[in-house]
């Protein structure tokens, strides 16, 4: 419960920072500063076309967060949507049932691939 507080703050300091909301498609961006995060292409689901991303974040005492935030990039609508906060331990098989519904999801959406 706590740690679901501290993910939904960070992203809410990353979306009312446009300089930081402005980085969330940019594979690689890493905020060293408050929210610390860093951005990747969720990369089985990316190779599909499928414009979906991770958010790994890190608190102000230096951990690491033990969950991704997943999400996608709507370059239609000009905004992202999460599409899951998943523990680390799932890693990034996409065989897991979180993760068959976060490609359910993106195509519901009507997101565009890149």
């Amino acid at each position: 419960e706590d740690e679901a507080a501290d993910i939904e703050v960070s992203l809410e300091e990353i979306y009312d920072n446009p300089s930081l909301y402005g980085h969330l498609n940019e594979k690689g961006f890493r905020n060293v500063e408050a929210p610390t995060f860093d951005v990747d292409w969720f990369r089985d689901l990316h190779k599909d076309r499928l414009n979906v991303y991770r958010l790994k974040i890190w608190y102000p005492n230096g951990a690491l967060s033990q969950y991704r935030v997943i999400y996608a990039s709507d370059v239609k609508h000009d905004c992202f949507h999460v599409l899951a906060v998943i523990p680390r331990s799932i890693e990034y098989d996409i065989q897991h049932p979180t993760l068959k519904r976060v490609r359910a999801d993106y195509e519901r959406l009507g997101l565009l691939p890149y």
